[in-house]
């Protein structure tokens, strides 16, 4: 299979440009591999569903927390990506194409205070696929993967206002290789949710926890009664 893919040199000016809607997108890219050329149509209509509930929400009157609508994307993307072959997904030019080109709406909508303050070292995390706790559409994946590992696409959306949960206290560290610890994390916070300070302290609990047990291997009982423990010590 050949994928599209953006090369890390010249990105940044790559970027600069796509401000202004002067690139060509697939013109820009570079395609890896062998056979036939990857079937980007379900992705374009993802795209353009995402792209309409952009426009729904920064058109004029205030529109719903940015979080909530990763949440609600987090879904149908890994839906239409899971499928494809694990040396694109694990290429991180492979993500730098899909930021620039119809989600582009989508990703600096979501990131657009730190995009209008127009300094690249700030931004280029959010549009570059080596990081996968900050790459918007990466990260957005990879939470409709844990929810999906955890039993229910509904999960990712579960929690309103709940960057600092995900990005903090799932994505970049291990509880994101333990669907079951997530889910139960998840499932609490939905039902009796922790103000961010206790949360933290919470998450400091959670992630020493790791030192002494493989959390990959509880069952559903086992990872909730684990949290139900850590928010009462």
């Amino acid at each position: 299979m050949r994928y599209p893919t953006l090369s890390n040199d010249g990105f940044a000016q790559l970027v600069r440009r796509r401000f202004a809607d002067g690139v060509d997108v697939m013109a820009e890219a570079k395609w890896l591999g062998n056979g036939d050329d990857i079937d980007l149509t379900p992705i374009d209509d993802v795209a353009a569903d995402v792209v309409r509930r952009v426009a729904v929400e920064a058109g004029g009157a205030p529109g719903r927390h940015p979080d909530d609508v990763e949440g609600e994307i987090a879904g149908p993307l890994h839906r239409v990506l899971h499928r494809l072959p694990t040396r694109v997904l694990d290429d991180p030019g492979f993500w730098r194409f899909l930021s620039l080109g119809d989600l582009w709406a989508f990703v600096r909508w979501r990131e657009r205070s730190t995009f209008d303050g127009g300094e690249p070292s700030k931004y280029l995390k959010y549009v570059d696929g080596k990081n996968p706790a900050e790459c918007v559409l990466m990260r957005t994946y990879l939470r409709g993967a844990i929810a999906e590992e955890a039993g229910d696409h509904a999960l990712a959306a579960v929690i309103p206002q709940a960057t600092d949960l995900w990005r903090s206290h799932i994505l970049r560290v291990r509880t994101a290789s333990a669907p079951e610890v997530a889910k139960a994390l998840l499932r609490s916070q939905r039902d009796d949710r922790m103000p961010t300070p206790v949360l933290r302290e919470f998450a400091k609990r959670l992630n020493r926890t790791w030192t002494n047990v493989v959390l990959h291997t509880y069952d559903d009982e086992e990872a909730d009664r684990l949290i139900q423990e850590l928010r009462e010590a």
